[in-house]
């Protein structure tokens, strides 16, 4: 018995080797299963990033309510250059978490999703919840990286309108001109971005 386990060992990687048997139905069934586990693992990840998302514009919304609304000073920096660093850091962080789920989870789950329905045009006998689900998107012309360039460019520009209104409120105190001026170039700046951006990962 301890020959049989010394020959299966692969001497460079350490690992046992098995072997594989049964016909092409049932390794295509194991092969589709094991896609299916990949597919539903990636779509918990993508998920998890858009929770993450929602739980940080909330937490900037309330940590900027709560500095607007305070008179006096909460830490020693100026509470305009405080807000524009938040705006920034909450901008990049749902862009972090953008490209994450757009551009590196959503685009592994798209080759197996690939492969899954190639999978169940080449062998009949399999489920076909893939390819059913690949017809129904085409006859709806929907496009899930617009869904989700969509979901995180909403957040982006409330991160934005949000960051602008409470500059021009603390601005407009004592320089109202400059409050409407660098306000709108701020909105306006990176609105083009996201929209920019929205456009790339459509074409990608």
């Amino acid at each position: 018995m301890e020959k049989d386990i010394n020959r299966d060992l692969d001497p460079e990687s350490d690992y046992f080797i098995h072997s594989i048997d049964g016909d092409m139905k049932s390794l295509a069934y194991g092969l589709h299963s094991k896609g299916r586990s990949y597919i539903n693992h990636f779509s918990s990840i993508k998920l998890r990033y858009k929770k993450l998302a929602r739980i940080w514009l909330s937490s900037f919304i309330l940590g900027l309510g709560y500095i607007v609304s305070k008179h006096e000073a909460i830490v020693p920096i100026d509470k305009l250059y405080l807000i524009t660093l938040m705006t920034i850091l909450t901008w990049l962080g749902i862009r972090l978490l953008r490209f994450l789920d757009i551009f590196v989870y959503h685009q592994q789950m798209k080759e197996i999703f690939l492969s899954q329905v190639i999978m169940e045009k080449k062998f009949p006998s399999l489920s076909k919840p893939y390819s059913n689900m690949a017809k129904a998107l085409h006859h709806r012309f929907f496009d899930p990286i617009l869904m989700d360039s969509n979901y995180y460019g909403a957040m982006s520009i409330v991160v934005i309108i949000v960051g602008a209104s409470s500059l021009y409120l603390k601005m407009s105190e004592k320089h109202p001109f400059e409050a409407v001026i660098f306000s709108f170039l701020l909105l306006l700046f990176f609105l083009v971005w996201d929209i920019f951006s929205t456009m790339t990962s459509i074409q990608s």
